[in-house]
Parts: structure tokens; C-alpha cells; sequence
């Protein structure tokens, strides 16, 4: 049987000295605070300098009309298409409104566009209910293509999903009531 000989006890130094690791938030040279101050003075010209950001063309001429359960935002050259998806919609609330037991509360938001290069649309039920419209004819290949009336197809699709999202119960329904749907 070995016996193992004790470690001596480690040597204590008696002066200790510290350095500051580079990664020490708490210890900044003073060229780095310099240069952290220099690009944050920067940085802030240059946001308080730079211009609104716009997402749409700033000339458009916007127009809004009402049916009895859509409010239709449109640029006015779209004026005949808007007309075109506000009767669709008022007959897709006809027909999807009793199959799925379900009506939104005021009126729904609907903007049309025609700033992409394809026929889609887009449904949101936070904060408010609203339908987005690219007023583009469907592209040789796309599946839109399928149907005699593609725009009525679009239309009653994204209704469905409004009507879908804005039936909400349970946990969801009480943090709506506390936030306030918009």
C-alpha cells in the first residue's frame, strides 16, 4: 500500500495586485471612453438630422369611402378596383358572416395598393381589424390565375382570416379587454 505525501500549502503573496481584464466594462481606458462619446454624439446628429422616413409615395392623393362594415382606403387612381373589392367584400360578409357564427365589431380597415409585383393581401386583427389589397393583376403562373374571378377569390380568403383572428375567447379575449382593442 502507497501512502501519498501531503501537497504543501500554497504560498501566499503578499502583495496583490489587480489588472483590469479587456473585457471589463467597468474599467474603460480613457481613449476608449473618448471614442464610445465621439460615436454616440454621432450617432445622435446624425438620427436627429435625418428626414421623416416615408413608406409610400408622399404625392399620392388618397381617397376613403364607406360600405356598412368596411371602411376602403385607396390612392384615387384605384378608385374603380376599390369599388370592385368593396362590393366583394360586403358580399363575402353576407355569406361567411352566418357559416362561421362570427361578426367584427365596427367596421374594418382596408387599405389598397398597388406598390408590389404580385396580386396578394394581408389580414390583421391587432390592433384593429384591417385587409391590405395589392390591386395587381395575378402574374402568368400564380395560382390566382386558377379562378374567372381572382380578386373575389383574394377578397373572401383574407375576410376569412378577419374573421377567424377577431374570434377570440378565453385568456386572449380577457388581456383584449384589459389592453383595448383599438
Amino acid at each position: 500500500m502507497q501512502t501519498r505525501k501531503a501537497l504543501p500549502p500554497p504560498r501566499r503573496s503578499t502583495t496583490v495586485r489587480r489588472v483590469p481584464s479587456p473585457g471589463n466594462p467597468r474599467r474603460l481606458s480613457s481613449a476608449r471612453r473618448g471614442f464610445l462619446a465621439v460615436a454616440a454624439a454621432a450617432t445622435a446628429i446624425l438620427l436627429l438630422g435625418a428626414p421623416a422616413a416615408r413608406a409610400a409615395d408622399p404625392d399620392l392623393e388618397w381617397r376613403t369611402f364607406e360600405t356598412p362594415h368596411f371602411r376602403i382606403n385607396f390612392p384615387d387612381y384605384l378608385e374603380r378596383i376599390a369599388g370592385r373589392i368593396a362590393r366583394a367584400l360586403e358580399r363575402a360578409h353576407r355569406t361567411l358572416v352566418p357559416l362561421l357564427d362570427h361578426e367584427p365589431e365596427g367596421r374594418t380597415e382596408v387599405v389598397i395598393t398597388d406598390d408590389t409585383d404580385s396580386a396578394n393581401g394581408s389580414a390583421t386583427a391587432l390592433p384593429t381589424n384591417v385587409l391590405r389589397f395589392y390591386a395587381i393583376p395575378p402574374f402568368e403562373f400564380s395560382p390566382l390565375q386558377e379562378y374567372d374571378d381572382w380578386l373575389n377569390m383574394l377578397v373572401v380568403h383574407e375576410y376569412t382570416h378577419i374573421l377567424f383572428l377577431d374570434n377570440i375567447n378565453g385568456l386572449t379575449n380577457v388581456v383584449n379587454a384589459v389592453l383595448n382593442k383599438i
